[in-house]
């Protein structure tokens, strides 16, 4: 359901452009496998967010949206860092230039 990716898509990059350290660069990684496409975000947290209100209901609604679409949507917090990681399932092969990968 693009759809559903696209909000799931959205909403990374809303919560990037709130509290993604501008200082830092945002690192956005591709992988896949037989079964899966992972999408990997990772930033820089921003410390100036003291006054930015969160009760993490994006990342809980990207949760639900994923698990609807057969998808996996995990966050990992660190002191600093921020990771968020989407697998999609795969069932044909990446094309790339025309080359199967």
């Amino acid at each position: 359901d693009v759809q559903k990716l696209m909000r799931i898509i959205d909403n990374i990059f809303s919560n990037l452009t709130k509290y993604a350290d501008p200082e830092n660069a945002i690192v956005i990684r591709a992988e896949q496998d037989n079964e899966y496409i992972y999408l990997h975000f990772n930033n820089k947290k921003r410390h100036d967010t003291a006054n930015v209100e969160s009760n993490h209901i994006g990342l809980k609604t990207c949760v639900r949206i994923a698990e609807a679409i057969h998808s996996r949507f995990e966050t990992k917090a660190e002191e600093d860092e921020f990771t968020v990681t989407l697998t999609l399932p795969c069932k044909k092969p990446l094309l790339i230039g025309g080359k199967e990968n």
